[in-house]
């Protein structure tokens, strides 16, 4: 069945009918993305991301050597993303 917590009643009445076991494979598909990419990974160094000199310089010779790059976080857009480029 499921716990009597407000929670999982909630949900229950959203027709979950496992709220524990649907937390369960939410949970296995997160620790799925790589650590690169998953905001909740502990151990991967997620801030300090601003673009230094060296930074850019980094990233010049790694577009030519077709290597991964370090993705400018001062880019914005407020409106669509294909207007970006």
């Amino acid at each position: 069945m499921y716990c009597p917590c407000n929670l999982c009643k909630n949900n229950c009445e959203k027709f979950c009918l496992n709220p524990d076991e649907c937390a369960k494979e939410a949970k296995r598909r997160v620790d799925l993305i790589l650590a690169k990419l998953n905001p909740t990974h502990q151990t991967y160094h997620h801030r300090n991301l601003s673009l230094t000199r060296s930074r850019k310089d980094l990233n010049i010779r790694a577009r030519a050597e077709n290597s991964a790059i370090l993705f400018n976080l001062t880019i914005t857009i407020r409106n669509n993303l294909a207007k970006c480029f």
